[in-house]
């Protein structure tokens, strides 16, 4: 993903094939807010970047999970936040 830096945790929802990575090291290399990077990977030989979205805190992000088809982000400094994924642009 564009600027990559550290991450540790991906999360794949199954329903669209979309992969949910976050970058832990993204806010201290590049200064920039909490991330979270969408990959399309229903063709796992050739996943694909998608886009990113921010929950605009300069919080590192940490884990993630998806349930009800809303991400759940948790944050080191800034406590956790919540996407609707189904109001996502396919």
């Amino acid at each position: 993903w564009p600027g990559a830096s550290y991450s540790h945790n991906v999360w794949v929802d199954v329903v669209t094939m979309r992969a949910y990575v976050g970058d832990e090291g993204i806010v201290y290399s590049q200064g920039t807010n909490s991330t979270l990077f969408e990959f399309d990977v229903s063709d796992l030989s050739s996943p694909s970047y998608v886009t990113s979205f921010t929950n605009g805190v300069g919080a590192n992000s940490h884990n993630h999970i998806i349930l009800g088809g809303r991400l759940y982000a948790a944050n080191y400094a800034s406590g956790m936040r919540v996407f609707d994924l189904s109001s996502r642009s396919e």
